[in-house]
């Protein structure tokens, strides 16, 4: 099942929990077929405007950030929307192991999100039997817990090595 609370990624998201779930993936060749109803958002190109203003004023990225159960945001788009694009663009500041650095991942649990080009991220999933990629002797340069789910425990994090200094 789709999250509602998503905006981008979605489908990567999607994809990545059905085959930790041991599910069949198919890919179709030349045809894509999505149907997803999102009230706001959802668009690549999505602009984000501030509700105060009526002057078409550009807001910077670094100014996105709200907590995603925010009632009164000062911006005309979703909470989440706002979070998952925040992280894609400053993920260079919160994750500063992380960048170019492609031999020690920040660690997404339970839900992907895309942290810019210079960021690699890994994806586990963190339901009993999920199938997971052996990360025996890797060290996380991160961790990222967004939307994850109650399996996600201190016993099940102890089980990641992160580097000294990681962005936990």
């Amino acid at each position: 099942q789709y999250n509602q609370n998503r905006f981008t990624c979605d489908d990567v998201d999607f994809n990545l929990r059905a085959h930790s779930a041991g599910l069949l993936i198919c890919k179709f060749n030349h045809l894509s077929v999505m149907k997803k109803q999102i009230a706001i958002g959802g668009h690549r190109t999505f602009h984000i405007k501030s509700k105060a203003s009526e002057a078409s004023t550009v807001i910077s990225p670094s100014q996105y950030i709200c907590a995603p159960d925010s009632k009164h945001t000062f911006l005309a788009a979703a909470a989440q929307l706002l979070l998952e694009k925040y992280l894609q663009y400053n993920s260079h500041h919160l994750f500063p192991l992380s960048l170019k650095n492609y031999s020690n991942p920040v660690l997404s649990v339970d839900c992907y999100l895309n942290l810019g080009p210079e960021i690699c991220v890994c994806y586990m999933s963190s339901r009993p039997h999920s199938l997971n990629i052996n990360f025996s002797g890797l060290a996380f340069s991160g961790l990222l817990l967004y939307l994850c789910d109650s399996f996600v425990t201190a016993n099940f994090l102890k089980q990641f090595h992160f580097l000294k200094g990681a962005t936990l």
